[in-house]
C-alpha cells in the first residue's frame, strides 16, 4: 500500500487521469487478447476488472487526500477563529483600561 501511494503520489496528475480515461479501451483490447497472457478471461465488456485495479487504488487515495484536507481546514479555522476571539478580547479589555 505504501508503494502504491508513494507512486500515485509521484506519478503526474495527467497519467493518472488517462489511465483512468482509457481504462474501458484498455480493457476491450486486453478482453480481445487475454489468451496471450492469462489462463482465463478476466475482463469483462464493461471494464469492471481493470477499473477495480487502476482506478479503485486511485479513488482511495483521492478519497484519503480529501479527507485530511478536510480536518486540516477544520483545524486552521479553529485557530483562526480563537485568534480573531482573542483580538476582540484584547480590544474590549484595552477600550475598558
Amino acid at each position: 500500500m505504501l508503494i502504491l501511494c508513494l507512486c500515485s503520489y509521484y506519478v503526474p496528475r495527467w497519467k493518472k487521469m488517462s489511465g483512468i480515461y482509457l481504462a474501458e479501451r484498455l480493457n476491450k483490447f486486453l478482453g480481445d487478447n487475454w489468451k496471450s497472457f492469462a489462463t482465463q478471461n478476466y475482463f469483462d465488456p464493461h471494464g469492471l476488472f481493470l477499473s477495480t485495479l487502476w482506478s479503485g487504488p486511485l479513488l482511495v487515495v483521492a478519497i484519503v487526500i480529501l479527507v485530511n484536507t478536510l480536518f486540516s481546514l477544520c483545524h486552521l479555522i479553529v485557530r483562526w477563529k480563537k485568534a480573531e476571539l482573542r483580538h476582540i478580547a484584547r480590544l474590549f479589555r484595552n477600550k475598558q483600561d
